[in-house]
C-alpha cells in the first residue's frame, strides 16, 4: 500500500527581503540625506556606484543628477525616524527607485 501526504499551503505570509530568500537579489549601497515626509522616509543628494541618476535638461546641456530614492524599512530594524536629518549609506535591495535596507551607516551627523 502507498501512503500519500498531502501538504496545504500556509497562509501566504509577509513578503520578505532578505537577500537569501531572493534569487538573484544584488545588494545597492547608496548614501545620501534622510528626510521624512509623514511617514515616508527618502534619501536626497545620493551618492555612490549604485545610486540611479536622473537626466535633465533644464541647463540646456544634458547631465545627469542624483535621484531621490524612497527607502523602505517594514521591520524597523533601521529605526530611521531616529536619523533623520543626517547623511547615511544604506544597504539593501534597489528595486526601480525604492531601497529596502538591511543595514544602515551614519556616515555625517547632518546633511550640510
Amino acid at each position: 500500500m502507498c501512503a500519500y501526504v498531502t501538504r496545504t499551503p500556509l497562509p501566504s505570509a509577509r513578503r520578505s527581503w532578505r537577500t537569501d530568500e531572493i534569487a538573484g537579489a544584488d545588494l545597492a549601497s547608496i548614501e545620501g540625506c534622510l528626510v521624512q515626509d509623514n511617514d515616508q522616509f527618502r534619501l536626497k543628494n545620493t551618492s555612490g556606484e549604485d545610486a540611479p541618476k536622473g537626466r535633465s535638461w533644464k541647463s540646456g546641456f544634458l547631465h545627469k543628477s542624483a535621484k531621490t530614492i524612497d527607502v523602505a524599512d517594514e521591520t524597523h530594524r533601521l529605526n530611521l525616524a531616529r536619523h533623520v536629518g543626517e547623511r547615511v549609506a544604506i544597504t539593501g535591495i534597489l528595486d526601480d527607485r525604492q531601497l529596502q535596507g538591511t543595514s544602515l551607516k551614519r556616515v555625517a551627523e547632518s546633511c550640510t
